[in-house]
This record gives structure tokens, sequence and C-alpha cells, in this order.
């Protein structure tokens, strides 16, 4: 009994002193300042005004100015924005969150010593060096050379210009334009499944002017607005276009609802008869963003994303290296009309099992989804196969066909496919060919479901009927082989062919990523057809596409490609749509054989090779760059104007004396023409000297190319083959590019290949 008393004293004792010690309102830790004791020496512009390539800085510059944007909205990944009087810069670290330090109006001082100058396409920016190119400075040293003044100040105020008044001196500062209007209302900022998203404003339409927003910003998913207003944002160059970068929606002002809906505001609801989704869409690791299907993240940072592997394209959500000590993702269709029985079949497949149990992967359906608010719906968890642990790696497992009736009740229905894990929870888990249709088998197109092809071996010289085509969809494993068959008509733009409305089988044409074909040139119903992917940029789009090539309906093709759903139809996909892919009655394509051998061959790969330059107006000439693998390049816009320019590029003779049936092929890229290709031409000359001035000497004869570029993006296209055998026979043949510009036009053209074979 001594030994508790003595304890009991003792505790009492240290429980007095303690609350004899304790305050009635705690003190606030003291406020920590952050203050310079140094001064700069150079401002912004003189450092940017001195750059004159990448490289590591061994001066003792240092410069200072106050943030004008951060990383906090999103739109800017590990950068800051500074600016002084003189001008701004872009920072990169390869830190995040970096507005938790740096908020728009702190003043920091950059001790540059140690720091990398470069430039991303005319953008110059500090750094550190990422193989001989600026990227992020790491965090470890960024005490070495960031420190932060005082406590932030005012939020600077932007510099209100027209577009019209661009500069590099205003490149990295904040501007404002007023009274302007976009050309794109009420669509998404930044749709998911591409890294970011260009906007254009309607009075800039003589600029090489948008405003840019990444997929990542909070406010990606809301809506441009309508109407006219102001923005601001920071004002940025990629190569020669300018761009604006908003910080937030409060960079909008005056519109009618500055591109509001709220963030989280249920959607509008747009219900489709059917889901026939095979994601031949899908971007390589991109988030998944088609329309109408949501991609939400529950916990985590991390979404669905686009994969590719073997030519097949599908979904995939993993944890791996992520980590997250928590990630939750939803995958969900767009709502499926329930005026009728359907039903729901997909294939999923897993990778580098690292579960604990089976709730990696599972499937759910709800009829109060509201397109954006997943934890406000009711769900209910479906009975369906998903890929397990037992499943072998990589193999597509089919999940059954659902019947969903048990969800007529509502006017419609959502399948959502929901993915849990972490950093160590990491199982990868992969889907494809989600259908949810009245077609109890599962989608397909009509006509599928095998039966082992018809007599035809599929190769070029016995290629398969279009029938023998369809009966040979979606086998284990696909099949790839040559159809033959007339060409009849086109899919529309749909995402799924459900009916003979939804195909296009009389001109004038407007589609060129795809094409019918069909046994029976009369033939009208969808279901006795293939549709054949002609992919972006190839040569098969350039020479069979309807819409730019409209006699080729009824004309007989024999095509290579898988033969596998496309648009929710039989389809021919994957192919890389070379001339060696396909061969076109009266001309196009190498019937499986090739182009043939290469007379005459430039890829710009590093110069401008054998070609030789002449700058004969104004003051831009052709030069090189490394777009595509390397190209030609020349643009007459400078310094925030169109200039006047006459330049031409010239080949070395080519001996075409001994060679017949020669055709010409051309890659090229163009931005800004505004429709004026006769400013853009490829000449040829038999009696040119190879040295004079070809704008004095020489007869030359513009090449008709029926296959161009848009004109308006920075997207290469092939010309496919040119018939240039008039040029048979000839020794001293040239190929020239004109390039001309004026005050009204002046137009990007990149040539990244010219062959003649």
């Amino acid at each position: 009994m001594k030994t508790r008393n003595n304890f009991l004293t003792g505790l009492l004792f240290i429980v007095i002193a303690i609350s004899s010690c304790v305050k009635g309102d705690f003190d606030a830790p003291p406020l920590y300042i952050p203050t310079v004791d140094f001064e700069a020496n150079t401002t912004i512009g003189e450092l940017k005004a001195s750059y004159t390539g990448f490289r590591m800085i061994e001066e003792d510059i240092i410069i200072k100015g106050i943030v004008i944007a951060n990383d906090e909205s999103g739109n800017l990944y590990k950068k800051i924005i500074l600016q002084d009087e003189t001008s701004g810069i872009e920072l990169t670290f390869d830190k995040t969150n970096l507005y938790n330090e740096y908020k728009v109006g702190q003043r920091v001082y950059i001790k540059t010593k140690g720091m990398y100058i470069g430039d991303y396409n005319g953008l110059i920016q500090l750094g550190y060096d990422n193989d001989g190119a600026i990227g992020w400075l790491p965090e470890v040293l960024m005490s070495n050379h960031v420190f932060p003044d005082s406590l932030p100040g005012p939020k600077p105020e932007p510099q209100s210009i027209s577009p019209t008044q661009f500069n590099s001196s205003l490149v990295s500062t904040l501007v404002k334009i007023d009274n302007v209007s976009f050309r794109e209302p009420g669509e998404l900022w930044a749709p998911q499944g591409v890294s970011a998203t260009n906007r254009g404003i309607n009075e800039a339409e003589l600029s090489q002017f948008v405003v840019r927003t990444s997929s990542y910003a909070n406010f990606a998913s809301e809506r441009v607005p309508d109407d006219n207003g102001s923005i601001t944002g920071v004002l940025s160059i990629f190569r020669d276009t300018y761009q604006l970068t908003l910080r937030n929606l409060d960079d909008l002002s005056g519109f009618t609802d500055n591109g509001g809906g709220g963030g989280g505001e249920p959607g509008e609801l747009n219900p489709i008869d059917e889901v026939n989704e095979n994601f031949d869409g899908a971007s390589e690791n991109t988030d998944i963003g088609f329309t109408g299907w949501s991609n939400i993240i529950e916990a985590g940072t991390r979404r669905w994303q686009g994969k590719e592997f073997s030519g097949n394209k599908y979904a995939q959500a993993t944890g791996y290296n992520s980590g997250l000590n928590s990630m939750v993702t939803w995958l969900i269709t767009p709502p499926v009309k329930m005026d009728e029985t359907k039903y729901l079949n997909f294939k999923s497949a897993k990778s580098f099992w690292a579960h604990s149990d089976n709730s990696g992967l599972t499937v759910w359906a709800s009829t109060d989804y509201d397109g954006v608010n997943v934890a406000a719906a009711s769900w209910t968890q479906l009975d369906v196969r998903v890929a397990q642990q037992s499943d072998a790696d990589n193999a597509w497992i089919e999940s059954g066909t659902l019947d969903l009736s048990n969800f007529m009740s509502g006017e419609y229905v959502f399948v959502a496919f929901k993915y849990k894990g972490s950093n160590t929870e990491s199982t990868s888990f992969r889907l494809d060919d989600v259908y949810i249709g009245t077609d109890e088998n599962g989608g397909g197109g009509g006509g599928g479901g095998g039966g082992g092809g018809g007599t035809g071996g599929g190769t070029f010289d016995e290629p398969f009927t279009v029938d023998q085509a369809i009966e040979n969809q979606n086998a284990t494993p696909y099949v790839t082989g040559w159809i033959k068959g007339y060409i009849v008509g086109t899919v529309k733009d749909v995402s799924s062919v459900s009916s003979n409305d939804d195909i296009q089988l009389t001109g004038p044409f407007d589609r060129v990523t795809n094409v019918l074909l069909a046994d029976d040139p009369n033939e009208t119903n969808y279901t006795n057809m293939v549709a054949v992917n002609l992919k972006a940029g190839s040569v098969a789009r350039a020479q069979i596409n309807l819409a730019d090539n409209p006699d080729n309906l009824g004309k007989m093709l024999n095509v290579t490609g898988v033969l596998r759903t496309y648009f929710g139809m039989a389809g021919s996909r994957d192919s890389e749509g070379t001339a060696a892919d396909f061969d076109l009655e009266g001309g196009g394509g190498g019937g499986g054989g090739g182009g043939g051998d290469a007379v005459f061959f430039e890829d710009f790969n590093s110069t401008l090779g054998a070609f030789t330059a002449f700058d004969i107006t104004g003051p831009k000439s052709w030069e090189w760059a490394s777009f595509d693998g390397g190209c030609a390049y020349i643009n007459g816009y400078d310094s925030g104007s169109n200039t006047v320019n006459e330049d031409w590029l010239v080949s070395p003779a080519i001996d075409l004396s001994s060679h017949t049936d020669t055709k010409l092929a051309i890659r090229h890229a163009a931005n800004y023409l505004n429709g004026n290709w006769d400013l853009l031409q490829v000449m040829m000359s038999t009696d040119y000297n190879g040295t004079a001035n070809p704008a004095d000497q020489g007869t030359w004869v513009e090449i008709n190319i029926s296959n161009l570029p848009p004109g308006n993006s920075w997207d290469f296209f092939d010309s496919g083959d040119i018939d240039i055998s008039e040029y048979d026979g000839q020794s001293n043949v040239f190929i020239a590019l004109r390039y001309r510009s004026n005050s009204s036009t002046a137009a990007a053209w990149e040539v990244s290949k010219i062959e003649v074979k």
C-alpha cells in the first residue's frame, strides 16, 4: 500500500505541475517572412535578349520578378511564371504543388548560375539539362537558386493589348484582350483523351493565336463561353503560334457565363440506343475522354487510359508505380435507352496480379447517375465474369451476356467499370469491346460470329470476298487478311452503325476516315458490307476516300487489315495504309508489293539535304527543322506581322532517262494557309540549269496534288503517288518547292519527304 500511495502522490504532483504551465490561450506560432539580402543584377528582358541557344549559365546572373502564374489550377504543370518591368520568363521545377509556396503576387529572386536556359519550340525557359534540352530543375537544387522575398503582394495587373500587338517581349507576361468572342462556344475547354486543346477567338482571324488549355486543368470540363468579353492570361508561343494560358476561369470577364457550369453540376444527358466501343479512338497513355463517357477519379490522381498492344487498342487502369495510398477510378458508358431489352457484354484482361482480393475490377449499373456525381447515384453491382488471378496474364476473358431488363424501370441505364487499387494493390486491368444493345450475341454489326470463313485464303492474290470477311469477324485470334469488293459508300459521322440511316451511299461525300465495301456494287444493306478504316495521313486515305476521290465510288478495291468490328459493324482496320496495303482499280496502291524502288529520295533528316535554297524576296528563308523526324521549313510570319516573301527550294537533277510510269510522293504539313494553296507550289522543270535563280531561269510547271493537308494544323499528310509519267525518259528533271507569303497570308510549310519512284 505504501508503494501505491507514493505512486499516486507523484502522479498528482506531475498533473498539477503540467496544469500550472498551460495558459488559457495558445500562443500563435511565429510568422516566417522570407527575406533576401542580395540584389538582382540583370533584368528578365536582358537575360532573354542574351539567349543564343541551350546552355548552362556560368555567369553570376541574378534576376527577380513577381509570380504571375503557377500550377494551382493544373493548367500549368511544375511551372511558375515570373515577370518584371521588362519581360517574363517560365521556370520549370521537378516539384508539384508549387502554388503553396509561390503564390501569385510573390516576389522571387533567381540565382541563375548553374541553371540552364533553353527554349521549347521558341518559348525561352529556365530549368535544367534533360539530355541536351531544357528540362525541370531538380527539387533538391531549388534551394540553391530560388529565393522568395517577403510575403505575397497584390496580384499583378495585366497589360491590355490586341492580338495584332503580340511580340516576343510580351511572351511569358500577363496580358488582357478585350471585346473578343470564341469560335467554339459551348465546347469543353479541354476534352479528355488529348493532352491539351486549342480554342480560337473570332477577332484573331488573321493572327496566329489560340487559347490553350491542358486536359489536367481543373476547369477542363467546363464550357467555352458565348458572347463577347475579356480574357486574361499568360502569353506564350509555340513555334510561330502565340498562345494564351488561362490561370483559372476568373481570367474570363464579361461573358454570359464565363464558361461556367460550376464544376460538379449535372451534365446534359444524351441517351443513345447502343454502345459498341472497341477503344480504337483511344490514344496511348492518355486519359479516355470519349463523347458521352465519364472517366472519374474518386480517390488518387489516375484515370482509365488508352493503351495499345500488337495493334489492338483498349482501356487500362492500374495502380502500378503510382505512389498512391488509394486509387479509385470509374469509366462510365453514355446513358443507353431502356425502351426495350438490352444486353451487356465486354472483354477484360489482367496482368501482374497484386490484389489481395477480387475487388480490383467491378462492374456496376445505375439509372439515376447524372453524368457527373458518382457518389450521389444509386449503383447496383453486376454479376459478370471479369479477369481474375487464376487467368493467364494478358488473356482476354469474355464477360458473358448479361440481360439488363432489370433496369427497364428507368429511361436509361449507365454501366460503370470501377477500378480500385493503390501502389501495392496494383494489378493492371484492361477493358475492350464493350457492347450494350439488343443483340443478345453482342454486336458485331451483323453477320458476325465466325464459322471458319469462305474459300478465299485472304491473300493478295486470293482475297476474301466481303461475305467471307464478315464471317471471319472477331475470330480468336483475330484474322488479318485481304478483302476485295466494290466501294459503295461511307459510314456517316456516327459512333456506331445501327441502321442503314447511318451510312451514305450517294455523293457528295464528306467523310475521309472510311469506305464501305460490298460484293454487289448496288448493295444497300449495311449488314452485307465491311467498313474499311483509312488511317489519318496515310496513302490509303489520300487515294481511296470518297470526299476527295468521288470517282472511286463503284470501283473495285483490294485491301488488307484486321477483321474486327469497326463502327459497330463488320470492319477491316489497323492497317498502316501504305501503298503496299491496297490495290485500287484504275491505279493507286502497290498491290502488296510496295511502291517500287526510289529513283530519288530526300527525308531532310538533319539538313536540307541535296536541295538548294534560293531567297528571292523578303526576310524569311527555307531552313531545317526537327518536326516529323526532320523537315524543310519556312514561315513568312515574323515579329507579329505577315511579311512578303518568295523562296524556292530546288532538288538536284534527277535522271529518268530509263524510267517509266514515274510517280512522285510528298509528305508535308501546312498551317495558317487560309485556303490559299496557290501560295505553296510543287514545281518541275526539264530545262533548268541547276544553279541560276529559278524565278528567272527555266520553264517550271506546277504539279497538281489532289491529297493536301488541311492547311490549318501541324499534322503531316502523305500525298500518295502522283503520276508524273510525262517526265519519263527525261535525264535532267528538277523538283522545286516554291513558297510565297503576303500581308494577309503567311503560312507555315513543312516538308519531310520527297520521293520519286
